[in-house]
């Protein structure tokens, strides 16, 4: 039985992931947002800053899949333990850390707005916590393959 390289898992895994959010961003949340809009009218001030704020805060996990495009290139190369694995890590703990603030910004100001539904904010919180897991867990890989990189040019 042949085994894959974890870059071929990377790459596998990656466009689906892109398509969901994809779908999420563009069809899903839209489509069922203005389902609830137009069904309520007194929540039609809701649509627009929620989806807005649903996409700019995506924009960062679009960005952060590309990078692991690329961290899936270095493991191809066999070295993804190095300074372009390290900068690319580090690329995905900033954007997980910006994402995660903008997160709890947004629930503040669209809360503080009266814009916000309590059940949805609570979800949102705990996507906040996802991306600072995310975004430690990347910078601790990001400090690990530079002390690796370290040890084998020694």
């Amino acid at each position: 039985m042949k085994r894959f390289h974890p870059s071929a898992w990377l790459r596998l895994a990656i466009p689906p992931v892109g398509a969901c959010l994809a779908a999420l961003d563009f069809f899903i949340i839209p489509t069922w947002g203005w389902s609830i809009a137009t069904s309520s009218p007194e929540l039609n001030v809701y649509f627009w800053p929620w989806l807005i704020f649903v996409l700019l805060a995506s924009a960062p996990i679009y960005a952060a899949l590309v990078a692991l495009w690329k961290l899936s290139a270095e493991f191809k190369k066999e070295r993804p333990v190095g300074e372009a694995g390290a900068k690319l890590l580090r690329l995905i703990s900033f954007l997980a850390l910006g994402d995660s603030a903008f997160t709890l910004l947004g629930i503040i100001v669209l809360g503080a707005l009266n814009l916000g539904q309590p059940g949805v904010m609570m979800l949102l919180f705990f996507a906040v916590v996802a991306g600072l897991g995310v975004a430690a867990a990347a910078a601790a890989f990001a400090d690990a393959f530079k002390r690796m990189e370290q040890l084998t040019i020694t």
